[in-house]
Order: structure tokens, then sequence, then C-alpha cells
């Protein structure tokens, strides 16, 4: 058995309540309103008040007459006192307005929302952002609430969207600079690691010279070096003037690979010991190893 099937539904002054085959009819100030109910509850009007009672003792009918006093407690309640909900619109440029019978929402997509506002209900806009749904039938008001606020919900991190008043929206944090920052120092060291790590296996001799190239935002840097006797035999770089025009892209390594190349040529050396400097073997890297191959240069 309900609890809340068991209390009666005062009918307060200027209210009106008739019940014929179980269609409930309540006349109020506000309103009119009237619903079919399942013939599972026996609903009556007893000494100015609405009694609801299980038409048989079946668990469904104990089920639903509960809910029937429940809505007809908010019918009688909503002929008096309208029921209402307050939305509140965030975000640059969004707005709603009221055209007649429909509700324009402009909410950051390519073409503004319109949504049609369902018989007795209400619906004010202040302010552009402040929509104020009133209406006696508290489960049109709830419907179209959720409506509108359903074309853009509240997202977690700048809060832009719908809201209801009075709810609670999750909110959650963003990416901090400090992790951004955390991340590209780990990266550095990554690079640094795989660095020394191939150098301890690789070293560059007279015959066969180790052969490093360095990459910035802004030029291309290669060299060629005898380890064991600490000497640098020659150096390419994009900051000479006469490279000054290659960009530290793929086309610009290939072509500064050919020079480095040539140079290797002049100077007797066919074979070489090939460093990255601790970068991934693609891209700039790559082309230029590729353009040493192609001009015969041994690895």
């Amino acid at each position: 058995m309900s609890r809340i099937g068991k209390v009666p539904v005062v009918i307060p002054s200027g209210v009106e309540v008739t019940v014929n085959n179980n269609l409930v009819t309540v006349k109020g100030p506000k309103g009119t309103l009237d619903k079919q109910f399942s013939s599972l509850a026996e609903v009556e009007v007893v000494d100015n008040q609405v009694i609801v009672k299980p038409s048989n003792p079946s668990r469904s009918a104990n089920a639903c007459y509960g809910t029937t006093r429940s809505i007809i407690a908010n019918m009688v309640q909503g002929v008096t006192k309208p029921f209402s909900k307050n939305l509140l619109i965030e975000g640059v440029g969004f707005r709603a307005t009221v055209k007649g019978s429909i509700i324009d929402l402009e909410l950051g997509y390519s073409h503004p929302v319109e949504h049609p506002i369902p018989e007795g209900v209400s619906v004010v806009v202040s302010d552009n952002v402040k929509i104020a749904v009133e209406g006696p039938d508290k489960q049109k008001v709830g419907q179209l609430a959720a409506e509108i606020k359903k074309y853009y919900p509240v997202e977690p991190y700048k809060g832009k969207g719908v809201r209801i008043l009075g709810e609670f929206v999750r909110r959650k944090e963003g990416k901090k600079i400090s992790l951004i920052i955390m991340n590209l120092f780990k990266k550095k060291q990554l690079a640094q690691k795989r660095k020394w790590r191939i150098r301890k296996k690789i070293n560059g001799t007279p015959s066969r010279p180790r052969i490093t190239v360095c990459f910035t935002n802004k030029n291309i840097h290669a060299q060629c070096i005898d380890d064991i006797a600490g000497h640098t035999h020659f150096s390419v770089s994009t900051n000479n003037k006469e490279y000054s025009k290659l960009l530290p892209n793929i086309e610009g390594s290939t072509k500064l690979g050919s020079v480095f190349a040539t140079k290797l040529k002049e100077g007797g050396i066919e074979t070489i010991v090939f460093d990255r400097s601790g970068r991934k073997y693609h891209g700039c890297v790559k082309a230029f190893a590729d353009s040493l191959r192609h001009e015969g240069i041994k690895f």
C-alpha cells in the first residue's frame, strides 16, 4: 500500500474538481487541466477532498494509485500556483528570443534552433540569456525545460551551455600549463638519453668519420667529426650565406645532404657513421640520410 496514496488531496477555495469515469478535470484561477487515469485506481470527490483508492487488491493497483494521487495533487496546485523552471544560457554570442509560439535559440551552431512552445505553457526571456518557463501542468513545464537544455547541455570545462537553475553541474579542471611544461621537459630528457645511448656505441675515425646532424626551427647543422683525433673536418649549416635560403624541412634537408656528400667525396671519404643526435629516424633526419645514400655515401 502507498503511504502517499492514502493521504487525501484537499481542494482549496476557487478550485473545482470533477470526476467522470476516471477522467479528472481541475478548474482554477490559473487554468483548466484534465487527465484520464487508469481504471486500476478509483478517484472520487468527498467533502471537498479528492480520495484515491486501489480498485482491487492486486499488486498493479497498489503501485498505481499512489502515482495517481500525486498527479492529481500537482494538478490542483498548478491551477492555483503555476509551476516554473528557470534556465540560464552561458556562452559568447549565445541568446534566446520568443517569437510568438516559438522560442528561438542561438547556441553557436550554423543556424538558430527554433523550438515550439506547447499550449498552456508561457515562456519569458529576459537579458537575452534568462529563460522562465511557467504553466499549470508540471509535466509540460519540466518537459519543455529539459528539451531546451538538451540542445546544448553544459560542458564541464568552461561551463558553456544551457543549465536549469538550481541543478548541480559537475566541472572539470583543464590541462595546466605546468603539466604541459613537464611533458616537454620529459621529451627533452628522453631525447638526451637517446643521444648519449647512441653516442656510446659509435665513434668517428679518420677513415670513417662520424656525421652528426642537428635541426632547429630555423636552421640545419651538419658536421664531419674524427672522434679519435678530436677534430672536426668540416661543417655545413644554413647559417652560412650560401645555404641561407634552405629551410629546415624535408626539401632543405635533401639539398643540404647533397652538398654535404659532395664535400665528403672531395675529402676522399666514402664511408661514414651516421649520428642522428637522439632524434627519431624520420622526417628531416631521414631525408638528409637518404640524400647521402643517393650520392653514394655508405653507412
